[in-house]
């Protein structure tokens, strides 16, 4: 790719560790509701709040109407979570004040509802994005890259200038789909095993691994 000017990072598993408030919410929820909790969220994660409720329900339940209001359940819980379980990874936040500090243009694409995406944000990086995009009724859950298009068009920077940054196989669709450049994280939920089947993509193990590419990268 060209000299980057916009990096655009995916949230959950990438910049933070969500998966403890992410579980406890889940499980308060599907507990009110009647339904069985789940030891970790970790495989029903990464793909929006409502394929997070679909997934983690029985099978025979998965009805929209079931669905809709273990949703609105799990959304009020997370909405009132204050995020005591949630921390960005080692490293990350060293990162994005390197990369700030390099005149590059940061943003970041979560599937996590808007609101609470700016929530997490504020707290631990507070002034650091150009923009931030979350879902919201005018932005799709990833793969969609509709909220890439968004950030394309607020930064005014052009794909073949944009660098994705994300931890799972959502994350490589969105980019597919988005037509950018990705690096892939090791660091994330799962390890290495979402970028195992593509193994040309390219992939770092720690933060100042990503943070001396992307470098490299703007001075070549």
């Amino acid at each position: 790719m060209t000299k980057p000017q916009l990096i655009i990072f995916d949230l959950d598993g990438t910049l933070m560790n969500t998966l403890g408030d992410i579980t406890a919410c889940l499980n308060a929820a599907l507990s009110e509701c009647g339904y069985p909790t789940h030891d970790s969220a970790i495989e029903f994660i990464n793909n929006g709040a409502r394929r997070l409720i679909a997934d983690a329900l029985p099978p025979d339940v998965r009805t929209d109407e079931t669905i809709d209001n273990v949703l609105a359940v799990y959304r009020d819980y997370y909405s009132a979570c204050t995020n005591d379980l949630t921390f960005p990874y080692e490293g990350t936040v060293e990162m994005v004040h390197k990369l700030k500090k390099a005149k590059l243009k940061l943003a970041l694409f979560s599937n996590k509802d808007h609101e609470h995406v700016m929530r997490l944000m504020n707290r631990d990086f507070p002034g650091l994005f150009d923009c931030i995009v979350g879902i919201s009724p005018d932005v799709l859950p990833k793969p969609n890259p509709g909220g890439i298009d968004k950030i394309l068009f607020s930064t005014q920077c052009q794909k073949n200038k944009t660098l994705y940054v994300g931890d799972s196989r959502v994350d490589i669709l969105t980019a597919r789909n988005a037509g950018l450049t990705m690096y892939g994280v090791n660091w994330g939920f799962k390890g290495n095993e979402p970028f195992i089947s593509d193994p040309q993509l390219p992939t770092v193990d720690t933060p100042a691994q990503l943070t001396k590419r992307i470098l490299h990268l703007c001075n070549e």
